[in-house]
């Protein structure tokens, strides 16, 4: 695929998306859509263009594979073959390859939503719809208190109104507005934990595209959440329905393993959810840390299916990038660690006796 046939497909994948407007994006997923073309692995380009129109969240589902695939092609080089969604198998796990007398199966998996984040969806949406009624042809980014009610969404959207023409691009506002001789006391106040507002704003000039209304690119949160029990029971959840691709146990010569994406999940929800959650005991006998025997590796249906997992964070904050990746290694396999690190470039390696 030549240059311009790239440029072409990444425009139009991009098109039905919040990044149509990005050149950056458009630029970076072009010069993939080359490499995975140029090395075998043409299928990941159509089954990503196939699946563009659908809803943001799919789309990312897609995005990760091209993107994971990119790296575990720049990992191993141009001489080990990998495959996407081989059709000799009845459920065909999303990556497989042969290397040094090894078979690896890889299953990507998109981590379930809870309930928390079917309320936001839902926020987001109806924040959407409503600014989409204002006759203003900018976007706009808004970070969310996780207290932020729909009558919040209500004072919200009339103070933006009221205001719009004052709002400078790429500055942030808090609501309700806080009166500060500049916007960047307001950062530093709640930096400080002396304000507690219900969003922060920002709205941000198209670059190419002509907009008449008010446009809702992304939705976040204003401070880190804990989700203690919910986060952990999302992560199982989605493993449980990931190892059905493999039909097999795992042993040292056919490795099973599952990556998600986890920039939402830090390192102790995926310990917890895997190993067991962390028990703190003392007594005359023993003073320190055990892990309660409810973690995925230790459900029996599944020890034996899948050597690790692997926790995949983005390098850059674009669309398009490379991962951190993070191994949490099922106890019964530590041994072959290097085995995986010789396939998956692994960065840091967990094990059930760590506690992150």
């Amino acid at each position: 695929m030549n240059e311009l046939n790239s440029r072409q497909l990444a425009e139009s994948i991009l098109s039905n998306t919040t990044y149509k407007n990005s050149l950056e994006e458009t630029e970076r997923l072009a010069e993939q859509i080359s490499f995975l073309e140029n090395v075998g692995l043409s299928e990941l380009n159509k089954i990503l263009a196939n699946n563009s129109k659908g809803s943001l969240r799919n789309f990312r589902d897609f995005i990760a594979e091209h993107n994971f695939g990119t790296d575990l092609v720049k990992h191993n080089g141009l001489t080990t073959v990998i495959e996407y969604e081989p059709n000799r198998f009845n459920r065909p796990p999303d990556f497989v390859s042969e290397k040094g007398g090894v078979s690896f199966y890889v299953q990507m998996k998109a981590l379930s939503s809870g309930e928390r984040d079917n309320r936001r969806v839902k926020l987001h949406n109806k924040l959407k719809q409503e600014l989409q009624k204002i006759n203003y042809g900018k976007f706009i980014s808004i970070d969310l208190a996780e207290d932020f009610s729909e009558l919040d969404m209500t004072n919200l959207i009339a103070e933006i109104r009221e205001k719009l023409g004052t709002y400078k691009d790429n500055q942030d506002y808090f609501f309700p507005a806080e009166e500060l001789d500049d916007a960047s006391q307001g950062e530093q106040q709640f930096l400080l934990g002396l304000i507690e507002p219900k969003a922060r704003i920002t709205f941000h000039q198209p670059n190419m595209q002509v907009l008449s209304n008010l446009t809702l690119v992304s939705t976040g949160d204003l401070r880190m959440i804990e989700l203690t029990g919910e986060v952990e029971a999302q992560i199982k959840n989605s493993l449980v329905k990931a190892i059905g691709a493999f039909e097999w146990n795992s042993n040292i010569s056919h490795i099973n393993l599952i990556a998600m994406e986890a920039d939402r999940y830090d390192d102790t929800d995926i310990s917890e959810a895997l190993f067991g959650t962390s028990v703190h005991i003392k007594s005359s006998s023993f003073h320190g840390v055990r892990r309660d025997p409810n973690g995925f590796f230790g459900d029996t249906k599944h020890i034996q299916k899948v050597c690790g997992v692997i926790a995949l964070r983005r390098n850059d904050s674009t669309l398009i990038s490379s991962y951190r990746k993070t191994l949490f290694i099922n106890p019964n396999y530590e041994s072959i660690v290097d085995t995986i690190g010789n396939f998956v470039d692994i960065d840091e390696v967990i094990t059930y006796t760590q506690l992150p």
